[in-house]
């Protein structure tokens, strides 16, 4: 959590963009492909578990994954077969002034 919550005071936010595959059958998206993802992971134990990190911090109400421009549909021929998500990384509100409560002053 320090090592997550630094990196975002350093940067306001850190720029996610995957794409999804569709199944009209099933009417599901999978097959989740990470295109950009700004989070630098330096300074992480494990940084394969950011998704999980950023996962329990987002259900402490900590940080969040949010999008910030509409998904674009991906199509071909005439029928959607997947989307292109962009979000972001950041704190919450909650976030700062939970860290600024628990984090020793230097």
């Amino acid at each position: 959590m320090k090592v997550i919550y630094e990196k975002l005071l350093q940067n306001d936010h850190y720029k996610f963009r995957f794409t999804d595959d569709y199944d009209r059958h099933t009417n599901r998206f999978f097959n989740r492909i990470v295109e950009v993802d700004e989070l630098p992971r330096e300074g992480l134990v494990t940084p394969a578990n950011v998704a999980i990190y950023l996962e329990h911090l987002d259900k402490l109400g900590l940080a969040a994954v949010l999008q910030y421009q509409n998904a674009e549909p991906i199509v071909s021929a005439v029928a959607q077969t997947g989307s292109r998500t962009f979000a972001r990384y950041q704190l919450t509100a909650f976030g700062h002034e939970f860290m600024k409560a628990v984090r020793p002053l230097v």
